[in-house]
């Protein structure tokens, strides 16, 4: 990939629900730095490649992330989603990552992050 170093991460999130036609039950584009999300690791912002107006987030600003790295971000609050029908999550996102070594996902929880 153009511009992307082995190790990098960069993520635009933007979580999409369904609770009318087109409304968003949240929106997060890092353009106030990561605001509504816990970070563990070394997160931040970056204006090296976003989707959205000029920022996104990385899991390595300016650097490669260290072996061994296990970092997460997370909402620090709960999205109410019990009022929606058929929920959706969106999210850009462009990595390197090296095949049988790295990996990244998405978790959702039904209760809170206990299970």
């Amino acid at each position: 990939m153009s511009g992307m170093r082995l190790g990098t991460a960069l993520f635009s999130f933007v979580a999409v629900v369904a609770l009318s036609a087109h409304a968003q039950l949240a929106n997060q584009d890092f353009e106030s730095g990561l605001g509504a999300w816990s970070a563990s690791g070394s997160w931040g912002t970056t204006t090296a490649d976003a989707w959205s107006p000029a920022r996104s987030v990385t899991d390595s600003p300016g650097a490669y992330y260290a072996n061994n790295a296990d970092t997460t971000l997370t909402l620090t609050a709960p999205l109410n989603l019990s009022t929606s029908t058929r929920p959706a999550l969106r999210f850009y996102h462009r990595h390197e990552l090296e095949q049988s070594y790295d990996w990244a996902r998405v978790e959702v929880s039904t209760d809170g992050g206990t299970t």
